[in-house]
């Protein structure tokens, strides 16, 4: 099993939000960048691991989710503001493997067990008429303002 250290970056330029998720696993295999803007736009490439595929990212109410699959929203709360307010909105990745006839529906929140909060993500995945439904956990470590490792 291996440890992946997730660094997530997070500005608003022209309108929307754009977040760069750095994947760091160990055991010698190379890190993966994603670059999301949440314009709702189709964006197509090869990805070396999952092959063509076409994301969508957006940020959904609990109530355009519940639309998809209850599941994807179920017990995940949102991140906060710079106010520390929480978000009226989750993190909304729509993807479409383009050559296996798959589409995933992931959604990125909070949750808290044994008092403790993580960074959680709920993945739905659809092929024909069968679902899969995936829930990965990571440590929350916080927000920090700069990450130059």
């Amino acid at each position: 099993m291996a440890t992946v250290t997730v660094v997530i970056k997070e500005w608003e330029e022209g309108g929307y939000t754009h977040i760069d998720v750095e994947n760091r696993p160990n055991g010698g295999l190379p890190p993966t960048t994603e670059q999301r803007v949440f314009n709702n736009e189709g964006v197509e490439i090869a990805h070396a691991l999952f092959g063509k595929v076409r994301s969508q990212t957006r940020w959904a109410s609990k109530a355009e989710l519940d639309e998809v699959d209850t599941f994807l929203a179920d017990g995940l709360t949102t991140g906060e503001n710079e106010e520390g307010e929480a978000k009226p909105s989750y993190v909304h990745i729509a993807t479409e493997h383009l050559e296996h006839g798959v589409t995933t529906h992931q959604v990125w929140g909070f949750a808290q067990f044994n008092e403790q909060r993580y960074q959680t993500r709920h993945i739905l995945v659809i092929k024909k008429e069968e679902t899969a439904k995936v829930t990965l956990v990571y440590d929350y470590l916080g927000p920090r303002a700069t990450d130059e490792s």
